[in-house]
């Protein structure tokens, strides 16, 4: 079994807000299909424990309490599960070895459930932006990876967490990690330096870390180790594609025939037959172990992120950003062909439904829609906040009776008074269920 994550994004994103305020319950040639939009953020990694049916995906948006951890327990048609909006941008998503206990890590925080996203309660706070977690097969040993050389490690489920001694040579960004076996031997990817320091190795478990650079310029986003530690692969800028048979003793870089960023890479059941998805909608298949890789997708102005194939490599799930909304794409039968579709607007949390407001960006008034999927309602209120976390405006009187609904915000707050310019986020709330969007008013 392999267990590694990686951070899709060759960006790091840093949210203005310091402090947690709360956590709400909240296709071989085949057909690849656009699944209905989770959200109105960028999708960053997806994991899918024990099967293609129940997963996760996390993302950021760039606004405080609108950044989501989401699930879906019918394969992507729907990700009405638990979640939660977070005020920093998530980039990882673990779940070592069934759907109840995962982790999620991002911006300063990681997050931890035991009860398959039910809850979520912080078990990590203040190491800046943490790009990758990993629990190599349990929930006790695991580690996350971020800016400024920064691993640490944990041997108790998150209780506690021991930085990892790193050379210092040079203070880079490592974007993803990787134990194939078990929890000793181990890599982390990032940033590269002078054609060095781009790749780390430990073999035993963390205590050291040294210096297993690839060579290539390019700084690296995303590795793999499918089956053992002997044969891996990592991918990184400017289609940079390399694979190494002697653990990493050597790489040997491959033509992937793209020029695009690669974010992830995925041989879901052995070291032959792998997926790379990288910007500009990339997606890169291989039968022969990296020998030649064939170009299913590009062309596209989707930001592709991840790629996860949980069981096998027929069915599959791509995920990423379209503008400011995510994008999951699936196939059932190993990738080739894509058909696009426009996914709902609405974001759904547990029959809770809140739509993108319109117009956005606004002047002098928006609407927002909003719906519940079981009625009647005990309480339901819409607030809008500053990024500041601050309340500038509240609703309560809506219409929780009838099915579907809406409100106008004339960009003022509770005294009449108008706000400033600027991005405000909008929580719709009924009975212990959240549903989040952002708006933007323009003075």
């Amino acid at each position: 079994m392999r267990y590694r994550v990686s951070i899709r994004s060759a960006t790091l994103a840093f949210c203005a807000t310091a402090t947690l305020f709360s956590l709400w319950p909240w296709s071989a040639l085949a057909d690849w299909t656009a699944l209905p939009k989770p959200c109105a953020a960028s999708l960053n990694d997806v994991c899918f424990p024990t099967n293609s049916t129940t997963g996760y995906t996390v993302g950021s948006s760039g606004s405080p309490f609108a950044n989501p951890i989401l699930k879906t327990t019918n394969g992507g048609a729907s990700w009405d599960g638990p979640g939660v909006c977070t005020p920093e941008n998530l980039w990882s998503v673990c779940f070592p070895t069934n759907a109840q206990v995962g982790y999620v890590a991002g911006n300063d925080y990681v997050y931890k459930t035991t009860d398959g996203g039910s809850s979520w309660n912080v078990v990590l706070q203040g190491y800046g932006s943490l790009m990758a977690v990993c629990f190599p097969g349990n929930t006790q040993v695991g580690y996350v990876v971020g800016q400024v050389n920064t691993i640490l490690k944990t041997t108790n489920g998150g209780a506690d967490w021991v930085q990892q001694d790193t050379p210092s040579v040079y203070w880079g960004n490592f974007m993803s990690v990787d134990f194939p076996v078990d929890a000793q031997t181990g890599y982390a990817a990032g940033t590269c330096y002078d054609s060095h320091y781009n790749l780390y190795m430990t073999q035993n478990g963390g205590t050291t870390w040294f210096d297993a650079s690839t060579g290539t310029p390019d700084d690296l986003n995303g590795i793999c180790f499918p089956s053992d530690a002997q044969t891996g692969y990592v991918v990184g800028d400017y289609g940079a594609i390399l694979k190494t048979t002697n653990a990493g003793v050597n790489w040997t870089s491959q033509a992937s025939g793209v020029v695009a960023d690669l974010h992830d890479v995925d041989f879901p059941v052995n070291s032959q037959v792998g997926y790379a998805v990288g910007s500009g909608g990339v997606v890169l298949k291989t039968l022969d172990g990296g020998t030649t890789w064939a170009v299913q997708r590009d062309g596209t102005s989707e930001l592709l992120n991840a790629v996860c194939f949980p069981v096998d490599a027929v069915t599959g799930y791509v995920i990423g950003a379209l503008g400011d909304s995510g994008v999951v794409l699936k196939t059932s039968d190993g990738g080739g062909n894509w058909v696009t579709e426009a996914g709902p607007s609405v974001l759904r949390t547990d029959g809770v439904g809140l739509h993108l407001p319109y117009p956005d960006p606004f002047r002098q008034t928006t609407t927002l829609r909003y719906s519940f999927a079981a009625r009647p309602r005990i309480s339901a209120s819409l607030s809008i906040y500053s990024t500041d976390g601050r309340r500038v405006r509240v609703f309560t009187q809506l219409h929780s009776e009838m099915p579907s609904s809406r409100i106008t915000w004339n960009g003022k707050d509770d005294s009449g008074r108008g706000v400033p310019a600027g991005a405000y986020v909008c929580r719709l709330v009924a009975d212990g269920f959240a549903a989040v969007r952002t708006v933007t008013l323009c003075r």
